[in-house]
């Protein structure tokens, strides 16, 4: 059975700014599920729906007329989720975490210079989770990036 609510908010204050705001909120369980004589799902949450997504983010496009740009480009994310199930027996569970993200750059006619940066905060977390032969096997989420990205608009 499943059922949830979500709410999304965006304001666009001035012509170089945007906020936006979402929350979702899931509640997934299984109705009836039995596995064997011994085991029974049966209300467990579903495993890899989280609970909760949350996103919060900032848009910046200001005119900045100069030799090396026309626009100046910030943006600012913050993702969050969890807490999400990795098995249908609920035993392992992914808190739920959150990821800040943001970019920065400039613009001049078609060609486009960014710095970016992901999981600012560094957040430990699980991209995925699973049991195989009696072992427990994950893989960590990707830890703080940054770089640069030329584009180029045809």
């Amino acid at each position: 059975m499943s059922k949830g609510a979500e709410i999304s908010l965006k304001a666009i204050p001035s012509p170089v700014a945007s906020f936006t705001l979402s929350y979702g909120y899931t509640h997934a369980t299984f109705r009836k599920y039995t596995y064997s004589n011994e085991t029974d799902y049966s209300g467990n949450y579903l495993p890899f729906v989280p609970r909760h997504t949350l996103s919060a983010g900032a848009d910046f496009s200001i005119p900045f007329r100069s030799a090396v740009s026309d626009r100046l480009l910030l943006q600012t994310a913050y993702t969050g989720m969890g807490e999400i199930y990795w098995h249908e027996n609920n035993l392992v569970k992914q808190p739920f975490y959150g990821l800040l993200n943001a970019t920065g750059g400039v613009e001049k006619g078609k060609l486009k210079l960014t710095l970016w940066a992901k999981n600012i905060l560094n957040s430990r977390y699980l991209g995925y989770f699973f049991e195989a032969s009696g072992r427990r096997l994950g893989k960590p989420g990707k830890p703080f990036t940054a770089g640069v990205s030329l584009g180029y608009s045809l």
